[in-house]
């Protein structure tokens, strides 16, 4: 059967489907490039036109991975018809919904043979992640709103928390535990950055 011939960001995205579909079911330490390229239906060298190696793969997987929650978050954080206090509480409830949302993935991430990419990923978000909110809870800082002091600090510490709960509903937490954290998380997040109680 003749190879389809297909324009070169087509099939570099479908090489990333596949390779994302293949690393969730089997580990990307597991999965060769040949895998991916038979999967596709694709000579070999069109795997390297679009990518060096498999880590460079994996970089671009990370990044698409968390690309959309980073623009979603940022666009939260940014919202300036919004008081910081209640930017940071639908930043956190956006990003416990999403990870609750992605349990199945997230287990994918996690199986054996997944390490590098795990990290890959979580590094991704990380970066993504840290610079929206030091923003936005130093926005509120300057204008009083929050108290957060050292902020870049604190917001380190409540991505922290965020990725105990990204790991527990990643390894099948029970449902009751997994809401008794969410809880926790976000008293934790509103007490760390200083949002006064409601009275």
């Amino acid at each position: 059967m003749p190879r389809v011939t297909k324009e070169p960001e087509v099939r570099r995205q479908e090489l990333l489907d596949v390779a994302l579909t293949l690393f969730l079911e089997d580990g990307a330490e597991n999965t060769a490039v040949s895998d991916i390229v038979r999967r596709v239906g694709v000579a070999q060298g069109t795997f390297y036109y679009h990518f060096q190696s498999k880590d460079e793969l994996l970089d671009a997987l990370a990044e698409r991975v968390a690309a959309p929650l980073g623009q979603l978050v940022t666009g939260i954080a940014e919202d300036d018809t919004l008081p910081p206090p209640e930017r940071v509480r639908r930043v956190v409830s956006t990003l416990l919904d999403t990870i609750d949302a992605h349990g199945d993935v997230l287990a994918g991430l996690v199986r054996p043979g997944n390490e590098r990419f795990h990290n890959k990923v979580g590094d991704a978000m990380r970066g993504r992640l840290l610079a929206s909110l030091q923003a936005l809870v130093q926005t509120g800082q300057d204008d009083g709103s929050l108290d957060a002091e050292p902020v870049p600090e604190t917001v380190e510490l409540l991505l922290a928390a965020i990725t105990h709960f990204t790991r527990t509903r990643a390894h099948g937490g029970q449902r009751a535990h997994l809401q008794r954290l969410r809880t926790a998380i976000q008293r934790l997040v509103e007490r760390g950055v200083g949002i006064p109680e409601n009275p």
